[in-house]
């Protein structure tokens, strides 16, 4: 199957979701009910997008600098909403690794650009996924696995990690194997040691990705607000911790479908209706991928002209 093939199925997948979202739940009997709530909804919306862009570019900078790679904030912040674009349409966050491409048009080379996403996408998978667990242990208990298997899990899956950028058996794999990419891969884990060994970077990466949950979860919290709904903070926390690690699912496009109805199933266990939730979650993904296409359009004609990226 070709990537075309792949998309289209995932695709197809996404719409399969929400059609079965909305002819059993049926979110649009609170469409005339939210009325006076949807502008203030889509203002929460874009303004989470705009905060989450600004401290990615923020994660970036810092790496970036670590490596001795100087880029105006701005470009990096530019860079980033371009990488949104890819990502708003490819399965996992595989769009987000799009800027190393970018950055390479900047004079920052491949493998470097490639090694600091990958050391941000880790810290935050890994921050993302001992939330989730802490989420399901406390808030979600009929869908929290045993606690020894969840604990061996997440014990096996930093080991693991640290075995891959410490160990020269992996390495000797992608020589026998992928030879052509063996020094690339060493530079990347090199990249990594360094990143993960400094306690001031790691400090700093874990607050800007805690930063960027909990600002989701907030602006959440007073979207239910507004639509005349109290819901806890940490329940949203947890629910959008859990939705964004079932995102990575690569099932249909950036989890379309899988995030809303996975985070309205969960707040339903607070009594918060499944129609309300998916409403309030699909216009914060419409409002996203509005955003997308505006900032995509305008960038495509700018390319053009331009050949900028």
């Amino acid at each position: 199957m070709n990537g075309t093939s792949h998309a289209s199925a995932r695709m197809g997948v996404a719409v399969l979701i929400i059609g079965l979202l909305i002819v059993f739940f049926r979110p649009f009997d609170y469409f005339s009910q939210l009325t006076h709530a949807a502008p203030f909804i889509i203002g929460l919306s874009i303004l989470g997008i705009a905060l989450t862009m600004l401290l990615n570019a923020f994660a970036y900078n810092l790496l970036l600098a670590r490596g001795k790679y100087s880029m105006p904030y701005i470009e990096a912040l530019r860079s980033v909403f371009f990488a949104w674009s890819a990502e708003s349409l490819l399965p996992g966050k595989l769009g987000s690794f799009s800027v190393a491409w970018i950055w390479k048009k900047k004079g920052i080379p491949l493998v470097e650009g490639l090694s600091v996403v990958l050391v941000y996408r880790v810290v935050v998978g890994l921050l993302t996924f001992a939330v989730a667990v802490a989420a399901a242990l406390l808030f979600f208990p009929a869908i929290f696995l045993p606690l020894p298997l969840v604990a061996g899990g997440m014990v096996a899956l930093v080991v693991g990690m640290y075995y891959v950028m410490y160990s020269s058996f992996f390495v000797g794999l992608v020589a026998r194997f992928f030879p052509s990419i063996k020094e690339h891969v060493k530079v990347i884990l090199q990249r990594m040691r360094e990143t993960t060994s400094c306690p001031s970077a790691m400090l700093q990466l874990v607050v800007n990705a805690l930063a960027q949950l909990g600002i989701t979860a907030f602006l959440f919290t007073k979207m239910f607000e507004i639509s005349g709904v109290s819901v806890g903070f940490e329940i949203i926390l947890g629910a959008t911790a859990l939705t964004q690690m079932a995102a990575l699912i690569p099932l249909s496009i950036n989890g379309l479908g899988i995030r809303e109805g996975l985070f309205s199933v969960l707040l339903s266990l607070f009594g918060v209706p499944v129609a309300l939730t998916l409403v309030i979650a699909g216009v914060n993904t419409a409002t996203g991928y509005a955003a997308t296409f505006v900032i995509s359009t305008l960038w495509a004609k700018k390319w053009a002209t331009q050949n900028e990226y």
